[in-house]
């Protein structure tokens, strides 16, 4: 179950929810598990945790600029 529409305007007009998350939810998933079998102290796992950073700061970044456009839109 998720939120169908993101916004509802007073014009009526629905704005899609884009569900930003879902669209890398399996390689942060992957990720997740790549760090888990790493030992800890290892290059290899702080490699496996900047690319898990990397991750879900792309999530982070396309959120806010979901937001940025919505309300740009709004105003304009």
């Amino acid at each position: 179950m998720s939120i169908t529409s993101y916004a509802t305007l007073s014009t009526g007009e629905q704005m899609a929810n884009p569900h930003l998350y879902r669209s890398t939810e399996q390689q942060i998933k992957a990720a997740h598990r790549k760090l888990a079998q790493r030992k800890r102290g290892n290059h290899r796992r702080s490699r496996a945790k900047r690319e898990l950073t990397r991750l879900y700061r792309k999530v982070r970044h396309r959120r806010q600029d979901f937001l940025h456009q919505a309300s740009r839109r709004l105003v304009n």
